[in-house]
């Protein structure tokens, strides 16, 4: 079995970025209705936006590392729905008004 530490895909990455901004800026886990994160605020000094960033260049990072491994182009791990989505998207795309979509 694989250590999803030592050796995540894209979305693990991504979901693990999510928690920690929960983490540093309760007023977004709010805004996505994480529990407990109501009655706190974020740290709004200089340290606490070096925080936000430190975080944003980890999972950058990690990103760039998770792309590489096999199976991060997989459907799942993209968490598409299905090969049709991509003529969806050119369907919208092509469109010269949203209301004839």
């Amino acid at each position: 079995m694989s250590n999803i530490t030592s050796s995540p895909l894209p979305r693990q990455i991504a979901d693990a970025h999510v928690d920690g901004l929960i983490e540093l800026d309760p007023i977004f886990g709010t805004y996505l209705g994480a529990p407990g994160t109501g009655s706190r605020l974020p740290d709004f000094s200089p340290a606490g936006a070096n925080a936000v960033a430190a975080l944003a260049r980890t999972t950058l990072d990690r990103l760039t590392e998770a792309e590489a491994r096999p199976g991060a182009e997989s459907d799942a791990e993209r968490r598409l729905p299905s090969a049709t989505v991509p003529s969806r998207w050119k369907r919208h795309a092509n469109c010269s008004a949203p209301s004839a979509c």
